[in-house]
């Protein structure tokens, strides 16, 4: 591996690029193409498999398109791992299961179990900060490798509960121990507001 996710996102030397892929044929291309590294897409995933992006594929899934990925290229894999799954239990599986398939790290988001895509529009409601916050120190201290790295994302903005929720939700999840964390957000302009 070239660099883990952790070390692109302590670079500020340059601004790193992780493109989705989602099986070892796209994978190969943007590695060829000079990215920094892969994003599997829980959307993507999906979306190869015919299936809507609602928890459908499960932790063995992930695994086997993860180790193919990794099997076939340098670049460090960033892996969706939707909510976490319904409990610390789960995500303590996926961080294990994804670091053995070759992943460096996983993003898991502030949606309430079962997850459903944002940009469906089907839920209003953010995941329990407890929740979510028990999620990550899970990750965190049952990982198995020190370098594979935990990041946390909000969908606040999308939900519509505003950037200060955003930003409450940013030091939570960053005191609880994630690695990075990651505002979601539909809008088009950084600064535009997040209800439209």
């Amino acid at each position: 591996m070239s660099k883990t996710i952790k070390e692109l996102l302590n670079d500020t030397s340059k601004i790193n690029t992780i493109v989705g892929a989602s099986n070892a044929l796209i994978a190969e291309l943007v590695e060829r193409a000079g990215f920094d590294g892969v994003w599997v897409s829980s959307f993507e995933l999906h979306a190869w498999n015919l299936l809507p992006d609602a928890n459908i594929l499960n932790t063995a899934d992930y695994f086997d398109v993860i180790s193919k990925i990794s099997d076939r290229i340098k670049l460090p894999i960033l892996v969706d791992s939707d909510e976490g799954g319904p409990s610390a239990i789960n995500t303590i599986r996926m961080a294990r299961e994804y670091e053995k398939a070759g992943a460096s790290s996983m993003c898991f988001e502030d949606n309430p179990s079962p997850k459903r895509c944002s940009f469906y529009g089907m839920k209003a409601s953010l995941e329990k900060p407890e929740i979510m916050v028990g999620k990550i120190k899970a990750a965190v201290e049952k990982k198995l490798n020190e370098n594979f790295s935990i990041i946390a994302r909000t969908e606040a903005l999308i939900q519509k509960h505003g950037i200060d929720v955003a930003i409450e939700r940013a030091h939570m999840y960053t005191e609880a121990g994630c690695d990075g964390f990651l505002i979601h957000s539909k809008s088009k302009e950084p600064d535009a507001p997040p209800f439209q």
